[in-house]
């Protein structure tokens, strides 16, 4: 992960590639939630277990906070209404200060 995630993902939302940009949130959000938060995740866990394993463990604004970002990233095919991206850069840009 690059040093500044949420940088880097404003950086390739704003290049046209939502995709990509949701994919180095969402990453960068799992990493904060093993390594920050002691959440146990195995390698294998698809997005719809992250996220019970989430809204089991973590606090529930945090667990809302990556239930959103997994839907997002969930529906990256379609279009993301800059609107929507800015929101989930605001609501994690606290906890991905040092995930990579």
């Amino acid at each position: 992960l690059p040093a500044d995630v949420v940088a880097a993902a404003i950086a390739c939302f704003e290049s046209g590639d939502a995709r990509g940009a949701l994919s180095l949130l969402y990453r960068g959000a799992l990493i904060h939630l093993v390594r920050g938060m002691g959440l146990r995740i195995p390698e294998s866990a698809t997005e719809v277990e992250c996220e019970r394993i989430a809204s089991e463990s973590l606090p529930q604004a945090l667990a809302s906070d990556f239930a959103e970002l997994s839907r997002a990233c969930a529906y990256a095919h379609r279009a993301l209404p800059p609107a929507e991206f800015t929101q989930l850069c605001r609501r994690w840009s606290p906890h991905l200060a040092g995930a990579a």
